[in-house]
């Protein structure tokens, strides 16, 4: 049986909240925003090391990076 869908809307929203959340706070929003899509997705690819969503529960389950590992790959950037 298929799992229900989620619009990728709240999917991008819930891991924002997650990265907003796990750097302590307020992230500046401004900044992110302002940022080009594919800027964007190449931040939140180096943060979340997993997304899973369960369609039966519509729970939504993020993984970030250890923050080493983060460190490590915006040295190398």
């Amino acid at each position: 049986m298929p799992s229900k869908s989620l619009p990728a809307q709240a999917i991008e929203a819930s891991v924002l909240g997650r990265i907003r959340q796990a750097q302590g706070g307020d992230a500046d929003a401004r900044a992110w925003e302002q940022m080009d899509r594919e800027r964007q997705r190449e931040v939140i690819a180096g943060l979340v090391e997993r997304i899973r969503y369960n369609g039966a529960t519509r729970q939504i389950s993020i993984r970030l990076r250890a923050p080493e590992v983060v460190a490590a790959q915006e040295a190398r950037a």
